[in-house]
């Protein structure tokens, strides 16, 4: 059986209503409305990819990961 002590209600109850003061806080700091990634949702645009180059290896470092450099666009990248 399980037992409910008043201590334990008043601790539930304080407990809900700061949480839903905490939620009527943001909701109304937020200013109420839908979130923008919700509201305008964007279209996704994948250009075709290419490459070129020969195939490579790749080797891990002194430090236990593994490091590439390569040319994006005519610049230095490290991945």
């Amino acid at each position: 059986m399980i037992r409910i002590d008043l201590q334990s209600v008043v601790v539930l109850g304080a407990s809900l209503a700061a949480s839903f003061a905490t939620a009527l806080a943001i909701r109304h700091l937020d200013g109420g409305e839908p979130a923008l990634a919700a509201a305008q949702p964007e279209r996704l645009v994948v250009a075709p990819a290419s490459a070129s180059g020969t195939a490579t290896q790749v080797v891990k470092g002194p430090d236990g990961h593994y490091w590439a450099q390569a040319t994006i666009e005519g610049g230095p990248c490290g991945f």
